[in-house]
């Protein structure tokens, strides 16, 4: 039997330390759309690979805006 790919998910931290997640792609782009991941925010991808800051994430190109980082809970 095949398995289904699995998506990787990622952790965000915001400048305060904060950390939420972890997250799917399309839960980030949304997150994103609602300014509460910003171009500083670092992404932290669970399968143990290196961390990426936002702006350099190529799935969440055209979904960060200058929003406030501050994610709400």
């Amino acid at each position: 039997m095949t398995r289904p790919p699995i998506e990787t998910k990622y952790t965000v931290q915001i400048s305060d330390g904060s950390t939420f997640g972890p997250a799917s792609i399309e839960e980030l782009r949304t997150w994103a759309k609602e300014g509460r991941v910003g171009e500083s925010t670092m992404l932290q991808p669970d399968d143990g690979g290196p961390p990426v800051i936002a702006h350099a994430f190529p799935p969440l190109k055209g979904y960060i805006g200058t929003g406030n980082e501050a994610m709400s809970t």
